[in-house]
């Protein structure tokens, strides 16, 4: 799988960093929302130049380690 960010921690909990496709190159912060209910969204990707929000982003739910079947 190609990588299209790369994305540094702050101290604040955003991230900050580059977001790279085929057709754009932007300077990009990742934001951390307050969640009101489960599936909404984990952050916000705006971009550092003019503050639009560029769309949104979650991470994949945690699964329990899988059972081992054998006896």
């Amino acid at each position: 799988m190609a990588t299209i960010a790369t994305l540094t921690q702050k101290a604040d909990g955003n991230f900050e960093g580059t977001l790279a496709t085929l057709n754009v190159i932007a300077p990009t912060r990742w934001c951390p929302t307050r969640k009101a209910n489960d599936p909404a969204s984990d952050y916000r990707i705006v971009s550092r130049k003019n503050g639009f929000e560029l769309g949104t982003a979650g991470t994949a739910p945690r699964r329990p380690p899988a059972r081992s079947t054998s006896r």
